[in-house]
């Protein structure tokens, strides 16, 4: 089952994990550097393909599709959220 990222009150505010504790919790963690070198956040993670992916330096095709059933995953989530 794909980790799921939810926001959560601070008191003051939502707050959203860093990526790169998304990635660890899907046990990806390794690919943090290449998320952060390639400027990868929240805001695009829903635009990620298969190939961005592989150029961002995610060789593996299982790591690949693990990170795009996340992806999809949070997607729903927080369509749910918001409603």
């Amino acid at each position: 089952m794909a980790a799921v990222i939810r926001p959560f009150w601070t008191g003051e505010e939502f707050a959203v994990p860093a990526i790169n504790e998304w990635l660890a919790g899907l046990g990806l963690g390794e690919y943090a550097s290449r998320f952060a070198e390639n400027d990868i956040d929240y805001t695009i993670l829903s635009d990620l393909t298969d190939q961005d992916l592989e150029k961002s330096g995610v060789a593996s095709l299982g790591h690949r599709r693990k990170i795009l059933r996340a992806i999809a995953a949070l997607d729903g989530a927080t369509a749910s959220f918001l409603i």
